[in-house]
């Protein structure tokens, strides 16, 4: 290799630099077919308490005869109650079960309604040029034009467009709209909150020196394990139901 020489300056001239290829990157995509992708992959959870709920009928859940004898199966060594004291609280969850096939019933709609308010949508979004062209050849002198331009027309005023509607009227629309659903409502741990209350007062003439605590063993659990299903489809062992009447009830 010859020596450098030195520039005019009396500099020694950078050397120069030898650039290299760039290196060739490719992107492959992963299989996220194969039985190991399948397992590593993050399951996807369905909605609390919807996956495994069954659908509710209308009328009561327990009958007086049916309710003592889940009181019977579960009771442990308390006493029972009179056949009156029992028929209050079967009137009380019956109650309480409407409100969860309410419920039930404005969940199938909401569904309904969603496909709904995405037909609309669509409607709202064509409709206007539909009219214009329909118009445009009405105006031509089409005659078949002229019937479904007017129909058109008819169709922007229901979809509620503001230059379209007669002044004065409501929106045709606003009954489209999803029910919302109280917290209450949507699975069955209100229930676990607020039926113990309702089962000592029934127990409690009896078994005056009973002690009610909240166990997941316990009568209390028992009993509510096999009410919750008739109330409100879902089905839920005593531990999960122990576990949330503990949770309920700490200080």
């Amino acid at each position: 290799m010859p020596p450098h020489r030195k520039g005019a300056g009396g500099s020694t001239p950078h050397r120069a630099q030898i650039s290299t290829p760039a290196k060739e990157f490719k992107i492959v995509a992963e299989d996220t077919t194969t039985p190991e992708a399948i397992k590593a992959a993050p399951k996807k959870k369905a909605p609390y308490g919807l996956q495994s709920r069954t659908t509710l009928t209308p009328g009561p859940p327990f009958t007086l005869d049916e309710l003592r004898k889940v009181l019977e199966e579960t009771k442990g060594d308390l006493i029972l109650p009179g056949d009156a004291e029992i028929l209050k609280l079967a009137n009380i969850l019956t109650t309480w079960k409407q409100h969860f096939y309410a419920a039930q019933e404005a969940r199938a709609l909401n569904e309904r309604l969603a496909a709904a308010e995405s037909a609309i949508k669509t409607l709202r979004e064509i409709m206007p040029e539909i009219y214009k062209y329909r118009a445009e050849a009405a105006n031509a002198g089409d005659p078949f034009s002229k019937p479904m331009a007017k129909a058109a027309r008819k169709l922007l005023v229901a979809l509620d467009y503001p230059d379209k509607r007669p002044l004065g009227q409501p929106p045709v629309l606003s009954c489209v709209h999803r029910e919302s659903l109280p917290e209450q409502v949507k699975d069955w741990r209100w229930l676990v909150n607020v039926l113990p209350i309702e089962y000592e007062n029934l127990m409690r003439p009896a078994n005056p020196t009973a002690i009610f605590g909240h166990s997941k063993t316990g009568p209390l659990a028992c009993f509510l394990a096999k009410v919750i299903p008739r109330m409100t489809g879902e089905t839920r062992t005593e531990a999960a139901i122990g576990t949330q009447l503990i949770m309920a009830n700490r200080p």
